[in-house]
């Protein structure tokens, strides 16, 4: 005799296997999805591009390791998927190419348990294209699998229509459009993390690993057909490490360094924030990370440090002298003018905990990018979805920046349980009609509690508790 518990056991395993095999065997069973939502809960986000080919710059495309590629029309204040039937949904980086198509890689590297153990992530299938015209998505080219890359970690397209990508299996350049990539030998079998084009077309990338101490910087002129090695090996405690080149002057760039990541909660923390004015030949130091200033680390209610994780510099697209630096919190550095390079102040851009407020940034920052036609307005993608910053409006404190969710659409969220709760159990409609009230509990990746009302009929705006 087949026990009780065996029984069920069985059951689920049947239904577990329906889901698995598809929408056939959904119907088999009898069982129909509809979405609830949210509808206003992004999830974690890696990447933004504003499209090049829209000059009025009020078009985005945005992208999270689950849910694949969005498209707003209105500067983000409404979102649509691009193609929800995706090869790969689980997008980490992207670019744009001359013709307005979308270059994006897929797996996540940065992807962690907790403390640094294990992951939460998914892993690539490849480098693809999106055909902006048609919505059509596929391979970029039959080798662009993950058998070349692992999982990609970012890429940059030239103007001269190269394509670098940064992946775990290495650094790779194609000089064809995606038909060939060919290996670069000067980084060996090192992973690759990071890759950047200043304004004139200079390529940086950096190569190593967030779980070492030794991953180095390289650099390639626009003139030139070979790297360097630019790495600042002053810092001996080099894990993850991104680069900003300054789109207003050629000969500066930034890099952001955080320590190894290992399975102790305090590591992977800013080792330092570096600039340097002559394209890497030498670095000035801006800051080191210290209990009293590190963007890389939550300190409440115990030290955990995600530089491994959440890591990204940008540099001023005005000002040679400025850059944004953030992780667990924004940061911007301005140059003091005078002193010796490097010598500045930091003022935190944001607040993690000022849920409700214009104020409010969600923590674990993982890309900024700024509008083309004002310097004031850039977006943030983070763990929790997609923010817009803007001048202060009349009123505000010209020395704040305030911010705007914009996940309208953006579903994204990621959730890993779900409840229901038992009262209240039902509520009186317009009609007089009694109807269920009581609704979902979702626990979330990023956005903690979302809580779903039961009351309404359309995918819902939802309620979040906690930050």
């Amino acid at each position: 005799m087949i026990s009780k518990f065996i029984k069920t056991r069985l059951k689920s395993a049947l239904v577990l296997g329906a889901l698995l095999a598809g929408g056939s065997m959904n119907a088999q069973l009898g069982i129909t999805w509809s979405e609830m939502g949210p509808n206003d809960v992004g999830g974690r986000s890696r990447a933004i591009i504003i499209d090049k080919n829209d000059l009025t710059r009020k078009t985005l495309y945005a992208a999270g390791v689950s849910g694949g590629i969005f498209k707003s029309t209105d500067n983000g204040a409404n979102w649509t998927a691009v193609n929800d039937q995706s090869p790969s949904m689980f997008v980490s980086c992207m670019a744009q190419n001359s013709a307005g198509d979308v270059i994006f890689g897929t797996g996540e590297s940065f992807g962690r348990g907790d403390n640094g153990g294990g992951s939460t992530s998914f892993r690539g299938t490849g480098l693809y294209k999106l055909t902006v015209s048609t919505g059509s998505i596929s391979l970029i080219s039959t080798t662009a699998d993950s058998t070349t890359f692992g999982n990609i970690n970012e890429v940059a397209i030239a103007s001269n229509g190269n394509i670098y990508v940064a992946a775990d299996k290495g650094f790779f350049t194609s000089t064809d459009n995606g038909a060939s990539f060919l290996a670069e030998a000067i980084s060996g079998t090192l992973a690759a993390m990071d890759v950047k084009i200043s304004k004139d077309g200079d390529v940086y990338y950096s190569a190593g690993s967030k779980s070492i101490t030794s991953s180095k910087v390289y650099f390639k002129a626009a003139s030139s057909s070979s790297f360097t090695d630019i790495t600042p090996t002053a810092y001996t405690n080099r894990g993850r490490i991104e680069i900003a080149p300054s789109p207003a002057d050629n000969n500066y760039v930034y890099l952001s360094i955080a320590k190894q990541k290992t399975a102790t909660a305090s590591t992977g923390g800013l080792a330092a924030v570096l600039v340097s004015n002559n394209k890497g030949t030498t670095w000035n130091i801006i800051s080191i990370g210290t209990a009293q200033f590190d963007p890389l680390t939550s300190f409440a209610p115990s030290v955990v440090g995600h530089g491994d994780y959440a890591n990204t510099i940008v540099a001023s697209p005005v000002n040679k002298e400025q850059v944004y630096v953030g992780g667990e919190v924004l940061y911007r550095w301005d140059q003091i003018v005078g002193n010796t390079l490097g010598q500045g102040n930091w003022v935190q851009i944001g607040n993690p905990f000022a849920v409700g407020s214009q104020l409010y940034l969600h923590s674990k920052i993982h890309d900024i990018k700024f509008s083309p036609l004002d310097a004031n307005v850039y977006f943030v993608a983070t763990d929790a979805g997609l923010f817009r910053a803007s001048a202060p409006p009349s009123g505000f404190p010209v020395n704040l920046t305030p911010f705007i969710p914009i996940n309208k659409n953006f579903k994204t969220s990621q959730f890993n349980s779900v409840g229901f709760p038992i009262y209240p159990l039902s509520t009186q409609n317009s009609s007089n009609q009694t109807v269920p009230y009581a609704g979902v509990a979702g626990g979330s990746i990023g956005n903690d509690l979302v809580y779903i009302p039961g009351y309404l009929n359309t995918i819902q705006t939802s309620n979040s508790y906690g930050t």
